[in-house]
């Protein structure tokens, strides 16, 4: 009689430690919105070419391992990359491992030195992306820039962020598809995507609560919630992640509606 495989532990979130150094694209964010930052992008410091024993504890939610040796880190980059191209192409259920050693130009060994499976390779590259777009998108998010009196400042501080926004999603459109289907279906998926959403909506409350009085929107949380929403959906159309895309409106004058349905919501008396 065969053995019994030992069923597979799940995978443990572990904070990363203050001074980790893949945070410090967010040491400047407002104080408040790091721990969501934080909990966005968990993931436990792995060893340089871990053992598969060692990386059954990690949980790949992004941010990039560290690794002494230089040649290590371009080999994990490199797979990365090739995954990203892979999963977009392909999708993710005709992905094979295979398949991502050799856009990478490595054996399928190497691959597996890095990642127990595609799935892994799969959640540490959507992870450094959410990261990614977290990080243009704040930076932007400055108080200062949409606290301005001045009409054309507040419209172009929100231009600026539809901007980014916008170039974005359209850029990782291919992997962001793969993305939203595995999200449907795939549980840690899905919760990566709400963690997402839970510090975009974080970031825009503290920004709306600092900068809108109270008479004016009641509960930033609230309008952050559907500021966050409609951009994402409108984004997500205009890069055609969504059906019907184009109703015969160009992406300037979508731009250029959203933002000011925007402003005139944040500043109706201006």
């Amino acid at each position: 009689m065969g053995m019994k495989r030992r069923a597979r532990p799940a995978a443990r979130l572990r904070r990363r430690p203050a001074g980790d150094p893949r945070l410090t694209r967010v040491a400047k964010w407002p104080s408040e919105v790091r721990e969501v930052a934080a909990q966005l992008t968990q993931v436990e410091p792995a060893r340089e070419a871990p053992s598969r024993a060692a990386r059954r504890d990690v949980a790949p939610i992004g941010g990039a391992r560290p690794f002494k040796q230089a040649r290590a880190e371009r080999t994990y980059q490199a797979l990365l990359a090739a995954a990203a191209e892979v999963f977009a192409e392909l999708g993710y259920d005709a992905t094979q491992t295979p398949d991502i050693a050799r856009r990478a130009g490595v054996s399928t060994g190497a691959f597996y030195r890095y990642f127990d499976d595609k799935r892994q390779a799969f959640l540490e590259v959507v992870g450094l992306r959410l990261e990614d777009v977290v990080a243009e998108v704040v930076a932007e998010l400055r108080p200062e820039r949409f606290a301005s009196g001045d009409a054309a400042s507040a419209r172009g501080a929100i231009d600026l962020v539809i901007d980014v926004l916008f170039a974005r999603i359209r850029r990782d459109a291919p992997i962001e598809r793969v993305f939203l289907v595995m999200a449907l279906r795939d549980p840690e998926v899905a919760a990566m995507r709400a963690r997402f959403d839970a510090l975009g909506i974080e970031v825009l409350t503290r920004m709306i609560d600092e900068v809108i009085p109270r008479a004016v929107v009641p509960s930033p949380r609230a309008a952050a919630l559907v500021i966050h929403a409609a951009a994402l959906e409108i984004a997500s159309e205009r890069a055609g992640l969504s059906p019907g895309r184009g109703f015969g409106v160009t992406d300037g004058e979508v731009r250029e509606a959203l933002r000011e349905m925007f402003y005139r919501y944040l500043y109706p008396s201006r």
